[in-house]
């Protein structure tokens, strides 16, 4: 099973609870900060507004500058790194239990993505003549063409990406990421989490 947002990585508890099932492996895809909220929160608002089931959808900038919530969008869930650190405590990646991939590996050289996967879960690898492409991006497409893709690269809302960005600054979350992420054995990290960097010039 699978999700996107903060999911069971985020609650100690229930990761003490599941490392308890010795077959049990964790796969946990890292973004970029700054650019996995955004996503998040396109998402989310996309479906309050398809499903009429939010009394109101703030606005990103208001999640960031002004503690606004939407179902699982809070800017302090952008801190991701504390979240892997717990994932990491209770599924060891040195054990084999737990999985971390980048999701620049996915976008850039998606086989070497999938291959890792398969030999983590000891399956056959996907046929070399198969193709990857884009799934499940139809939400995607639908919130850009109306208009109502929130995008924290517009100069509009600058001030919310630079509130944003020094948050994540003072905790040191790229820098915490990358080490995570090379303590786990991963054999690739992008230069954007390197560098400290996100989608936005």
């Amino acid at each position: 099973t699978g999700g996107k947002g903060e999911g069971v990585s985020f609650s100690p508890r229930l990761l003490r609870l599941l490392a308890r099932a010795p077959k049990l492996k964790l796969i946990i895809v890292v973004r970029e900060p700054v650019e996995w909220l955004e996503s998040l929160y396109n998402l989310r608002a996309h479906g309050c507004r398809q499903s009429g089931s939010c009394a109101e959808v703030p606005a990103l900038e208001d999640i960031i500058l002004r503690d606004a919530t939407l179902q699982d969008v809070r800017a302090e869930f952008a801190e991701l790194a504390t979240a892997v650190e717990h994932a990491v405590e209770h599924f060891p990646p040195s054990a084999g239990r737990l999985l971390l991939l980048e999701f620049e590996l996915l976008r850039s050289r998606p086989r070497e993505f999938f291959d890792r996967i398969c030999d983590f879960l000891g399956i056959s690898r996907f046929p070399a003549n198969f193709s990857f492409i884009a799934y499940a991006t139809g939400d995607r497409q639908a919130y850009s063409a109306d208009g109502t893709k929130s995008d924290l690269c517009h100069p509009s809302v600058r001030s919310a990406l630079d509130a944003l960005r020094s948050r994540l600054s003072a905790r040191g979350e790229h820098q915490r990421l990358t080490q995570l992420l090379a303590r786990s054995g991963a054999p690739w990290v992008s230069s954007r989490m390197l560098l400290g960097r996100d989608h936005c010039p």
